[in-house]
């Protein structure tokens, strides 16, 4: 990841230095480039947010808070015990088992991941079922479990 940071930071200054160097560059497009590089302008995109008080969210962290609540009620299930819809299938193919073993899990843990990547949290002893109507993670005796995700890939099922 590291690495990746500074490989864009480099390439950032590089088409800079282009940007800056070029002869169509005006000197509106210069003093608006060096303000920006020196951090005298505010690269804030975000308009200020209402809370769900009333009240008006004007710094980042605020406005991170209040997209984090808005996003997390509009994708949280009412009624997880309902039915998912028969949705029709677009090809004849299934995938009725993937079991994963420990050394899967651990030739995966060696995987660059990106960090909004979201995977299904289980354990090496578990197999994935998985259907058209829904995923149900079940154990070496045959029990049916929630499927439980996780803003990282595999971890342990605790």
């Amino acid at each position: 990841m590291r690495q990746v940071q500074q490989w864009a930071q480099r390439r950032w200054q590089e088409d800079l230095k282009t940007k800056l160097n070029g002869r169509s560059v005006g000197s509106k497009t210069w003093w608006t480039t060096l303000k920006q590089h020196q951090g005298l302008t505010s690269d804030d995109d975000v308009p200020p947010l209402h809370k769900p008080d009333g009240t008006v969210a004007t710094k980042n962290k605020d406005k991170a808070e209040v997209l984090a609540s808005f996003f997390s009620n509009k994708m949280s299930v009412p009624d997880p015990e309902r039915p998912t819809p028969n949705v029709p299938a677009l090809t004849n193919a299934s995938l009725s088992t993937l079991t994963i073993t420990i050394e899967d899990r651990s030739s995966l843990m060696k995987m660059p991941v990106p960090l909004n990547f979201l995977a299904l949290r289980t354990t090496a002893s578990r197999s994935l079922n998985f259907s058209n109507r829904a995923t149900t993670v079940r154990d070496r005796e045959g029990t049916a479990g929630p499927v439980r995700w996780a803003r990282s890939i595999f971890m342990d099922g605790n």
